[in-house]
């Protein structure tokens, strides 16, 4: 079939579908039987489709007799009556509450509140979020777009409150510079003040933000673009003072609600303009042509809902085609084609030789080659057209069809050679929708005979008094969301840091992501995240349902719903655990697998080391890259304030810099110094004061380890309730022999060791002293005692500053090869393990001010242990079960800080500490579930206060075991150890048995004499029928406790049961692996993790229970 035939083809379609409204179902009820028009790819048999979504098209079309298609301007609407402004708001709120999965109630409200305002005021007004649904959906909707695939990435800008010229001004500058990017063109729309009932609107006056002058001369001829020859006249009769050149970009013509026209010169450095050059043809150049980047429509009508906003420009980028065959070569236009051509020696005698098609396909060469040199977004034809066909493949399944106009979509060259071109299409009108409005110059009566014009100096004027408003007018319109996910609340506490600096700049908005929805991010611009990691890789508890919604948008049919939507990341965790921040690597993997672009790469802090020096650092990167990225602090003004937030936190340590003075008081007569006080400034945590009551060792008096039960006294304060399963966190201190040594190594005048000192910095922009805040007035010997990590390897960081203060050449070069080469430093740390005294006497040149341990030594950090006990059973009492560690590494004994410390406290030593919920290690909630605990080692810690708090409640019933039996779940114990020796609570644990408060408790020896080997994992899979059944028919919850190797194990394990149980009794094939992750999906599965072996001399740093 030829050209000329397809073109008949679709528009008798077209007609067919269009030319009578009111009969369109009964006609294509009889064409198809169900309301639909079938789409024909004439080059392809395969290709069909069927349109319904024309059915609910909210405007007939002109099409009569005969087909209007090809017209340019479609005449808007008369004004609405209320009944109608209620229908199209009914309709837009239908489409919106199905698109945002609004419940019956939340639709069925809003859609009262605004009947009701109609009713009232005869209008209403649109939230944010409709707001930007309806303008996304309005492009969607664009029947003559070809670009519209990128839809859901438009920038909404609400301006809605701006009602003056000026302030009209100052918002298009800012959408410029959002939309040209340096080159890097993004979709955009400014939306102002909806039409009022009795006002004309505000109106931006040009057709476009940019377009160059057309000056007639006396002789007809025109310099410059003919297409702008009238308005040109209508500017310089403003006051315009015109340069006569054939580029001259016009001036804005604004105007708020029946407010005059005003003029506003554009400033240069908003213009990005590209010079055209061919890449075969030298003398292209000699043409003098160019073109501005960014094409911005800014004379339409955005309607929506009901609501006619007259001012709403909006800017996407060009298709080739749109400068090189119509701008340049149309004969209304520059027309360029035959000096092209005769430039080109081409024929131009007779169009036979296909000159008009040769020079124009060199014009388009030219502007793609030309923008793409300049690094400017661009697309051709033939790309737009197979994205377009991309997009009617999407609105087909997403929304069974797609308004398209024919005439407009097919590229005005090559038409046939694009996939476009033998696609059948139908043409409708949808709302919300972009409509054609008269322009209002040509209309214009002015009221007097003085015009207001205002130059580019005073504009300038005006927007410098505006700047510090205009981009807090900006940072109100961009949000960003920051969402985190945590189980101790560092993730939290960093969010709200982070939040406090992006609130210059941004609209922020804190959330957890237990809180998030994940299908909200298609609204999102900027989102940043900040999430711990628990156990293997997996997500913090409260981070679960937002992973479970990005794997499920990742299946989804679109391919990037997220397109448009930058993000970065930080994750916090620590390298003891194996799957080192699994959760934030999965995040990022998922983000970027459905569509959207990392703003900075992914931090990961570890808690072992430098932690917060890497928060700091990803927290600079990310202000800096979002506020270039969404063209915030342009100004001076606003870049002293970005430099001055960017400064606030910098403790980067220099010699002149940090100082150590005296406190400006001493302690109060008779009392020392508070140490909970302190911590909680130190740790912005509330850290309470617990007295040790008692400490017993668990272990039998011969073994070589050693065990201890360390029972707490809260006082019964009430901040330290706490329920089964919970974690305590210590705050312990350094040996007293370190500290010493230290105090000994260091330069400051060791006569104020006991004096009451004070931590200064000068702020990089007052250069007054501040206190640095990280640690209080404390004496010296405390600060090393109780607030600084003293046992760690120092970091890369730490040893950099100390290669200045290294005396001889030798140490310096060594710590500089420490410091900067990663290989190195790593082999150093795993074969000498040292810690800062060590480093201190490996280099005894160095001779290390205490300023610079003070501000740059990581904080000591508290360690987390669970709670042993019931707090019903035991009231006003912390029971915490610590494995003593002592080790060898390095060629030295060494020892754990926290569990030593604690091992060596007397009765009545005070204690630091606050609970930490785990909410999902609590008990059930129903008495009769049967519960299976798999705890090694110190892993039986928090099952302890599970048998205790089962004992507390089965003590109050009836004195009738066997009734009372009834009545709790059957609870069984898998409990590991080396030896006989090292079975901790065994002598409870029988008696809990014996009593029936336990139903059984497994014991596992891996190093038993004379028996064989056998772990946890090794029980349960000898009582696997057993385990089975209380899983499969009881449906038992299952708790783990211990290390993660372990619990590793232990998963694959019951996934092996699960699968031989279903095959044994069920004939089915079942993934254990999906049934326990169902499984963990319902609450039925436990987990509480630590990464360390505490035999391992690499983790000595992280006691964890």
């Amino acid at each position: 079939m030829n050209p000329v035939e397809v073109r008949k083809s679709i528009l008798r379609n077209v007609l067919e579908a269009n030319n009578n409204p009111e009969k369109d179902e009964t006609k294509l009820s009889k064409a198809a039987g169900n309301g639909y028009v079938r789409l024909t790819n004439i080059m392809d048999d395969n290709i069909s489709m069927s349109d319904t979504l024309h059915c609910k098209a909210s405007h007939k079309t002109l099409c009569g007799e005969k087909c209007h298609g090809s017209i340019m301007s479609i005449p808007k609407p008369k004004t609405r009556t209320l009944k109608e402004i209620k229908d199209e708001a009914t309709t837009f709120f239908e489409l919106y509450c199905n698109s945002e999965k609004l419940n019956k109630n939340e639709r069925q409200k809003r859609i009262d509140e605004v009947m009701h305002s109609i009713s009232t005021t005869g209008t209403y007004d649109l939230t944010y979020d409709e707001l930007v649904f309806g303008a996304k959906t309005a492009w969607r909707n664009a029947s003559r777009c070809i670009g519209r695939i990128q839809w859901s990435t438009l920038q909404v800008f609400d301006c809605r409150k701006v009602s003056t010229a000026k302030g009209m001004y100052e918002a298009a500058c800012q959408h410029v510079k959002f939309a040209t990017n340096g080159g890097n063109i993004r979709s955009a729309i400014t939306v102002f003040p909806q039409q009022s009932k009795t006002g004309c609107g505000a109106r931006v006056w040009n057709s476009q933000f940019f377009k160059y002058a057309g000056y007639e001369k006396p002789d007809g001829t025109i310099i410059g673009d003919p297409l702008s020859v009238e308005f040109t006249k209508f500017c310089q009769s403003l006051g315009w003072e015109s340069k006569g050149g054939r580029f001259d970009i016009l001036p804005w013509v604004l105007s708020g609600e029946d407010e005059e026209p005003q003029l506003f010169e554009i400033p240069e450095d908003l213009i990005l303009e590209v010079n055209i050059k061919h890449s075969s043809y030298p003398w292209f150049e000699e043409m003098g042509l160019k073109w501005y980047a960014v094409p911005a429509v800014a004379d339409m009508l955005f309607d929506c809902g009901g609501l006619e906003f007259t001012a709403a420009p909006f800017s996407g980028w060009y298709m080739s085609t749109e400068i090189a065959a119509r701008s340049f070569c149309d004969s209304g236009r520059y027309n360029i084609l035959k000096d092209v051509a005769e430039r080109m020696k081409l024929d131009t005698s007779t169009v036979t030789s296909l000159w008009k098609d040769k020079a124009v396909i060199e014009v388009n060469v030219a502007v793609l080659h030309s923008f793409q040199k300049a690094g400017v977004t661009i697309t051709d034809h033939h790309s737009a057209s197979e994205s377009f066909m991309t997009h009617i493949k999407n609105e087909q399944r997403l929304r069974h069809g797609c308004p398209a106009d024919w005439v407009w979509i097919v590229p005005p060259i090559s038409g046939s050679l694009t996939p476009v071109f033998h696609q059948e299409m139908v043409n409708y009108r949808l709302s919300p929708s972009y409509e054609y409005q008269e322009a209002k110059w040509k209309t214009y009566r002015p009221k007097g005979s003085n015009h207001k014009k205002i130059t580019f100096k005073t504009a300038a004027r005006a927007a410098w008094f505006a700047a510090i408003f205009s981009v807090r007018l900006l940072a109100k319109m961009t949000k960003c969301t920051i969402l985190f996910a945590t189980e101790t609340g560092k993730s939290e506490q960093y969010a709200k840091q982070l939040a406090t600096k992006m609130k210059h700049f941004f609209n922020v908005n804190v959330v957890c992501m237990s809180d998030y929805k994940s299908h909200a991010l298609n609204k999102e611009k900027l989102v940043l995240f900040l999430t711990s990691t628990f156990g293997s890789g997996d997500p913090p508890n409260n981070g679960k349902e937002f992973l479970n919604g990005l794997l499920k948008m990742s299946t989804m049919k679109t391919s990037t719903p997220l397109k448009g939507l930058q993000f970065s990341i930080m994750g916090l965790g620590s390298t003891a655990y194996p799957h080192f921040c699994g959760f934030a690597h999965s995040i990022k993997t998922l983000m970027a697998t459905n569509g959207a672009t990392e703003l900075c790469p992914l931090a990961e802090g570890d808690e072992l080391s430098g932690e917060e020096e890497t928060f700091k650092a990803w927290t600079q990167g990310v202000i800096q890259a979002s506020c270039k990225e969404f063209c915030i602090a342009d100004n001076n003004k606003m870049k002293e304030k970005l430099q001055a937030s960017l400064l606030e936190d910098n403790t980067e340590w220099d010699v002149d810099r940090f100082r150590v003075v005296a406190a400006p008081w001493a302690f109060s007569k008779g009392q020392g110094h508070d140490a909970c006080k302190g911590l909680s400034m130190a740790h912005k945590r509330n850290v309470l004061p617990c007295k040790l009551k008692m400490k017993k060792n668990l272990q039998a008096p011969y073994s070589d380890r050693k065990t201890i039960l360390v029972s707490l006294d809260t006082g019964g304060t009430k901040d330290l309730l706490y329920l089964p399963g919970d974690h305590v966190a210590i705050f312990p201190c350094n040996n007293p022999k370190l500290v010493s040594e230290i105090l000994q190594l260091q330069t400051d005048n060791t006569d104020t060791w006991r004096q009451s000192i004070r931590v200064q910095f000068k702020d990089a922009s007052t250069k007054e002293w501040k206190p640095l805040k990280r640690l209080p007035d404390c004496t010296l010997y405390e600060a090393f005692h109780r607030y600084l990590d003293i046992s760690t390897t120092p970091s890369q960081k730490l040893l950099k500053h100390l290669t200045a203060f290294a005396g001889d050449a030798h140490a310096k070069n060594q710590l500089h090869a420490l410091a900067n080469k990663k290989e190195a430093y790593n082999k150093w740390k795993a074969t000498l393990n040292p810690n800062l005294i060590d480093t201190l006497k490996l280099f005894p040149s160095v001779k290390v001010p205490a300023s610079l341990l003070l501000s740059q030594l990581p904080l000591l950090k508290h360690r987390y242990y669970s709670i042993s006990s019931s707090p019903e059973l035991l009231a006003n009492k912390i029971h915490i079960t610590v494995a003593v560690l002592e080790y060898v590494a390095g060629g030295r004994k060494q020892f754990g800080v926290c569990s030593n410390w604690l091992n060596n406290l007397t009765f009545g030593d005070v204690i630091p500490c606050f609970i930490q919920p785990a909410p999902a290690f609590h008990m059930p909630v129903k008495k009769t579930t049967p519960i299976i605990m798999i705890g090694p080692g110190t892993g039986i810690a928090p099952f302890r206060s599970f048998w205790q708090q089962r004992q507390y409640e089965m003590s109050r019933q009836l004195s009738d075991n066997k009734k009372v039996n009834r009545l709790y779940g059957e609870a069984y114990v898998y409990f590991g150890c080396r030896t006989s020796l090292d079975n901790i609570y065994c002598l409870e644990t029988k008696e809990v048995e014996k009593k029936g408060i336990l139903t059984r408790v497994y014991t596992a020896f891996s190093r038993e004499d004379n028996h064989a080997k056998m772990y946890v994992q090794s029980l349960l899979l000898k009582n696997e029928k057993e385990v089975f059944d209380l899983i499969e028919n009881k449906e038992a919850q299952v708790y783990v406790c211990g290390n993660v190797e372990m619990a590793e194990d232990v998963q694959k394990v019951l996934e092996n049961i699960i699968a031989s149980g279903h095959r044994k009794n069920a004939n089915l094939e079942t993934s254990g692996k999906s049934f326990m992750r169902k499984l963990e999906e319902e609450g039925r599965y436990h987990k509480d993790i630590f990464g360390i072996n505490l035999h391992s001399p690499k983790n000595r740093n992280s006691e964890h229970k």
